[in-house]
């Protein structure tokens, strides 16, 4: 067994094909960019992301290729590919993000107005939903 990330660069360069982005990408971390060529990119992609602890579902890797109309044969150099791959997760990331922040929001809101139902101002429930600052003041009012 060896420890592929300590690898010295000397001996790094030894590796040919796809294995050579991997060990260079496990020395020099996130960081890392090359000019290498992939030939397996459903494979590689699947190799980093296991090795960097993110969770690998069966088809994920090969839908996201279609998507980009990627086939194994086109030519495509790492650092493109990881940039395709990184920009696909923050679009999804700010997908998720607005689906949290909507739920969020939903339930700030219905524990605002049970806070007034349940405290007899009825009145301030349209206010709430009209004034923006007025919400804002009443859920710091009752410390929502």
């Amino acid at each position: 067994m060896f420890e592929m990330r300590y690898l010295p660069a000397e001996v790094r360069e030894l590796f040919a094909s796809d294995m050579r982005i991997v060990v260079d990408f496990l020395a020099e971390g996130n960081g890392y960019r090359s000019d290498r060529k992939v030939k397996h990119k459903a494979a590689l992609i699947k190799m980093i992301r296991v090795l960097s602890g993110d969770k690998v579902k069966d088809g994920d890797v090969e839908k996201w290729l279609e998507e980009c109309q990627m086939k194994e044969e086109d030519e495509i150099k790492v650092c493109e590919l990881f940039d395709q791959y990184e920009r696909r997760g923050r679009i999804k990331g700010k997908e998720e993000g607005k689906i949290e922040g909507r739920a969020e929001g939903e339930n700030r809101l219905a524990e605002l107005m049970k806070k007034l139902i349940g405290s007899g101002r009825n009145d301030d429930l349209e206010k709430i939903a009209f004034d923006q600052g007025y919400r804002e003041e009443m859920y710091a009012a009752y410390h929502i």
